[in-house]
């Protein structure tokens, strides 16, 4: 039954093997270095020029396919197109951007027109940079050389270049996000069959672990090259909230509690704080270096950095939404507690306490069902009240997976749950120091309960309220705050 803790801790520490036929960062840095330069040597924008020996080959590859199409085949062309008069179809296109990759790619690169076209699955962050240089130049290049192709009644359109280079953005941009954040548990490493409410446990304790691994390490995650494609806060919010959600069953969401519902919740809207919380911290971070390293005469970089500063300010905002809900949902949670324990604290306590003395299973599933929440939240989510009873089920709970290789028929979900709490709950294992590591608020700011409205806590603390509950996932009617993966 300690299978799943022995799965986890492998995959969470296998190493990361580097593809071998990958580049090297410094040939990488060669590559787009050598396409910058190409770029500025060959396009003149202030000009609207292109260098002589660039310019006379597109002259001249231009030339040659009006040389071998007739200009009845080229009108035929572009009535297949769809165009009303004779234009610079997609043949000819690709002939002239062809050339422009032939002169600017460094020898040895792996790059070619039809790569650019589709770029492949799987391509590294490095070769996703060198693929965006190519695509820059070739749009100015393109830019300045379509007037001279107006010059003599022709026009031409890129139809590959923005799709092409807005999916290379988008996976620059996830990959990224993906480095700072680190590996979701919520899918990839953690078995599917593992409660729902514990995968979302597991990753926001691991957001906090990844928190202090970004303050302690001295690894910039981003670039001035990575940071010029970074989206509005709006895209950076939408990353983090598609990555933190669980989409349930039609069958699964029929059976799920108020109690769970509000666990959900928190658990969702602190995830997405979690993470907005990191890109901000390394992004700024990243900019208090360049700023620092910047000299004093460089008025343009020090204006683009004050406006991803504006951006991360919005971001913070956001990330305050956030853990402010998180905040209203643990208030609205306590009287479902008194409503779910239908004994007294001090009676939960002895019954447990004589288990442990007289060795009896934990039967949460089928002797104390209610007990099953403390194992959907972290510690620091459950009232003050009844902390000392969440840890002794947690200890309780431990001991028993720890020692029984099978449980008996019911307890499959409770056992899941408990092969991780070892390592995701330290306020189960340490008396002394029951808050480590257990409040993903601390990642930034986090707001008091004494700021937030009257009214949102009174709509939600009605079991009868599902209204009220979905306004709170839905913070402000901005797209803040969770949305219920029961009702996409």
């Amino acid at each position: 039954m300690l299978a799943y803790f022995i799965l986890i801790s492998l995959l969470l520490l296998q190493p990361f093997h580097a593809d071998a036929n990958e580049p090297t960062a410094a040939k990488l840095e060669e590559w787009r270095d050598a396409i910058r330069q190409f770029r500025s040597d060959h396009v003149n924008l202030e000009t609207g020029e292109l260098e002589e020996t660039l310019l006379y080959r597109l002259v001249n590859a231009h030339k040659a396919f009006h040389e071998q199409h007739t200009r009845e085949d080229r009108c035929k062309l572009g009535a297949m197109m769809g165009k009303k008069r004779e234009s610079v179809t997609s043949l000819e296109n690709d002939m002239l951007d062809g050339v422009v990759v032939d002169a600017m790619v460094p020898k040895g690169a792996p790059v070619t027109l039809e790569m650019l076209k589709n770029p492949a699955d799987g391509l590294s962050q490095g070769l996703l940079e060198v693929y965006l240089e190519c695509y820059e130049t070739i749009e100015k290049v393109k830019g300045v050389f379509s007037d001279y192709l107006s010059s003599v009644g022709m026009w031409t359109r890129h139809d590959w270049h923005g799709k092409a280079q807005g999916e290379c953005v988008r996976r620059l941009i996830n990959n990224v996000f993906e480095e700072i954040v680190g590996p979701s548990t919520l899918e990839d490493l953690v078995p599917a069959s593992l409660p729902r409410m514990l995968r979302m446990v597991i990753e926001r304790k691991r957001i906090t672990e990844r928190f202090k691994e970004l303050q302690t390490s001295d690894v910039s995650l981003l670039s001035p090259f990575t940071l010029r494609f970074l989206p509005l806060y709006g895209d950076i919010y939408k990353w983090c909230s598609d990555g933190s959600s669980i989409v349930l069953s039609e069958h699964a969401h029929q059976e799920i509690s108020r109690p769970e519902t509000l666990a959900y919740l928190i658990n969702f809207n602190a995830l997405v704080a979690g993470k907005l919380g990191l890109i901000k911290f390394a992004v700024s971070r990243f900019l208090d270096q360049e700023e620092h390293n910047m000299p004093s005469t460089e008025e343009e970089g020090y204006v683009d950095i004050q406006r991803v500063r504006e951006r991360m300010l919005r971001l913070e905002s956001l990330q305050q939404d956030y853990l402010a809900t998180v905040e209203e949902l643990k208030n609205a949670l306590v009287p479902e507690f008194k409503n779910l324990m239908t004994r007294s604290v001090g009676t939960y306590l002895q019954r447990l306490t004589d288990s442990e003395q007289y060795g009896i299973p934990l039967d949460i599933a089928g002797g104390f069902p209610e007990l099953g929440i403390f194992l959907q939240l972290l510690p620091s989510d459950v009232p003050p009240k009844y902390e000392e009873l969440a840890k002794k089920v947690f200890l309780l709970s431990i001991a028993y997976s720890a020692t029984h290789d099978t449980v008996p028929d019911g307890e499959d979900e409770v056992t899941e749950q408990l092969m991780l709490c070892s390592s995701l709950h330290p306020a189960a294992l340490s008396e002394s120091n029951p808050d480590t590591g257990n409040n993903i608020a601390s990642i930034d700011q986090s707001r008091s309960a004494s700021n937030l409205g009257t009214d949102g806590r009174a709509d939600m603390t009605s079991p009868s309220s599902s209204s009220g509950l979905r306004r709170v996932g839905s913070r402000k009617s901005s797209g803040y705050g969770a949305s219920l993966p029961w009702n996409r």
